[in-house]
């Protein structure tokens, strides 16, 4: 995920950020909706779109083996 994120602009630093509060926050999965701590991180993340970035963290996810 942080490889993925990097890509986009993202500093490892800030990935592994969003990684503990995915951690957390448990997001809906089935719904593909984060939680209120990761919505926020992401709008505070200016080098790409909220949507773009919640759209990618899922499709980064699921790709992965369960946290």
């Amino acid at each position: 995920m942080v490889n993925e994120l990097e890509k986009k602009g993202i500093t490892k630093e800030q990935a592994y950020e969003l990684i503990a509060i995915i951690r957390d926050e448990k997001p809906n999965f089935e719904n593909r909706t984060l939680g209120t701590r990761a919505k926020k991180w992401c709008k505070d993340i200016k080098t790409i779109g909220l949507n773009v970035l919640s759209n990618l963290i899922f499709t980064i996810m699921y790709g992965l083996p369960p946290l």
